[in-house]
């Protein structure tokens, strides 16, 4: 029997979207798989913060405090990694598009990769440098204080590369084009617990004002009448 935890997007067990990064996965969902059949699904959620997307709750300690012996994800900061690891949790690498069900059936058939730990990045080789140049001291201005002969050009403004959009299958391909249609929804599913999120802030920020200026009045209106 092995334990998964898997960061999606929503609540919906098998059928959820395997969220893109683990620190500010809106859920995370726990799979007990035993004897290649999976035994219990359930997931939690992670409340947004105050610093939105931020969760609320630290998405490391949950993973622990469930006993989940792997966990599933697309990516995760090297912080949250070592400390996974140091707890003896491996983790393994999965495409955020895919469901719960088609990471687990990835996991079962031994086609996910686990993360390489955290290495020091490779030293850059040192070359030879060339001798050099003379400084030259340059000649006193001519000009008065505040004038110049020209006016120095602007650097030319950097153009991002274009690129081209992504194309939509062709019609006859169909399994193409369902892959396509998962992967718009997963991104729509995405932005919609976004702006969720940020409706419940507005909203609490809304009654904390709203509330201030009732107390507000109501002392305005108490100095009026003492």
């Amino acid at each position: 029997m092995v334990k998964l935890a898997i960061t999606t997007s929503t609540p919906d067990g098998l059928s959820a979207y395997v969220s893109p990064q683990f620190e500010n996965s809106p859920y995370i969902t726990f799979v007990t798989v035993e004897d290649g059949n999976v035994t219990d699904v359930y997931s939690i959620p992670l409340a947004g913060g105050f610093f939105f997307p931020y969760p609320m709750y630290n998405p490391t300690d949950i993973v622990v405090r469930e006993g989940a012996e792997i966990l599933i994800t697309a990516s995760i900061m090297p912080q949250s990694r070592t400390m996974l690891e140091q707890r003896g949790i491996k983790i393994l690498s999965v495409e955020p598009y895919l469901t719960v069900q088609e990471a687990v059936e990835k996991y079962k058939n031994g086609e996910l990769t686990e993360m390489p730990t955290t290495a020091q990045p490779p030293v850059a080789p040192t070359y030879p440098q060339p001798p050099s140049m003379p400084k030259v001291q340059p000649p006193p201005m001519q000009f008065p204080f505040m004038q110049f002969p020209f006016m120095p050009m602007a650097p030319p403004r950097y153009q991002p590369p274009t690129t081209p959009p992504a194309q939509m299958p062709p019609m006859g391909d169909r399994e193409s084009f369902i892959k396509f249609l998962e992967r718009q929804r997963w991104m729509l599913e995405q932005q919609k617990w976004m702006l969720e999120q940020q409706k419940d802030m507005l909203e609490k920020q809304l009654s904390i004002i709203s509330s201030q200026l009732e107390k507000i009045k109501a002392k305005i209106e108490e100095l009026k009448s003492s």
